[in-house]
């Protein structure tokens, strides 16, 4: 739904980047190749996967050093 799209962009503008961050822009760059800007949809995709990367790497080096500390 084009509307639950855009108010996940919208959140992430707003608030920041969140694990639900990449499919936000994977769906509207989806948005935007349907209504023809193949281009933009295109890099909002590669957003997305850049986004994943960084989110994933964040989460893990959390858990690391929390596990790492835990054992103090």
């Amino acid at each position: 739904h084009p509307f639950v799209t855009l108010k996940m962009v919208q959140l992430t503008i707003t608030h920041g980047l969140s694990p639900m961050s990449p499919i936000g822009f994977v769906y509207y760059g989806s948005l935007l190749g349907r209504h023809g800007n193949i281009r933009a949809g295109y890099r909002f995709t590669l957003l997305a996967r850049y986004v994943a990367f960084v989110v994933i790497t964040s989460v893990k080096c959390i858990l690391i050093t929390h596990t790492l500390l835990s054992g103090l």
